[in-house]
């Protein structure tokens, strides 16, 4: 899977199982990611 968040305020829910083979591309350290009923910023989202 490829998620790549770019707005500013973006808000990304991710439903599927977060794995070592993802790639995510966190553009805008203003986005949001809710994942696993927790909001994080961008910059504190780091799966490379």
């Amino acid at each position: 899977m490829h998620f790549k968040i770019v707005n500013k305020g973006s808000i990304i829910l991710f439903r599927s199982i977060l794995s070592i083979d993802n790639l995510y591309e966190i553009e805008n350290q203003y986005s949001y990611i809710y994942y696993n009923s927790q909001f994080f910023m961008s910059s504190e989202f780091e799966l490379m």
